[in-house]
């Protein structure tokens, strides 16, 4: 019975627009396109909520920052990577990739990321700023949320 609760309560938007308490009663859920984004809504006590972080995935890239090819002569340094896939808007999480690093080289692995200071998104690529260049190549693991 349970099920069929939730199916009476949920209802899909057509018009594209955001539902108001008149078009949604409390306790019921409205799911569909808004904006051209896949949107949920919920009527919680007479308030219309937006739930549609619940609907957010995680996407996982990883590349190679190589020690090679830096711009700059001084501090600071600048060096772009192709991400295909990540937006100009992304925000992307990004850290180490210590997954086939030995141990006795993550100390090392960890200093040569300090380096990096900033990392700025444009459409597929990053780049990265560091005060120095890197010593060696770091695998990174790139986390974007949308």
């Amino acid at each position: 019975m349970a099920s069929a609760e939730i199916t009476s309560n949920l209802k899909l938007i057509t018009s594209g627009t955001i539902p108001t308490t008149s078009n949604l009663a409390n306790g019921e859920l409205a799911f569909g396109l808004v904006g051209g984004v896949a949107k949920l809504y919920g009527n919680v006590n007479g308030a219309i909520t937006d739930f549609s972080n619940f609907l957010r995935t995680a996407t996982i890239y990883t590349a190679t920052l190589s020690s090679a090819s830096w711009t700059g002569s001084s501090s600071p340094y600048s060096k772009s990577i192709t991400i295909s896939g990540i937006l100009l808007t992304d925000q992307p999480d990004i850290d180490l990739d210590l997954s086939s690093v030995d141990y006795a080289d993550v100390a090392a692995m960890r200093t040569n990321w300090a380096k990096v200071y900033r990392a700025v998104t444009s459409a597929n690529a990053i780049t990265f700023y560091a005060s120095e260049v890197l010593s060696a190549d770091i695998n990174l693991q790139i986390k974007v949320v949308r």
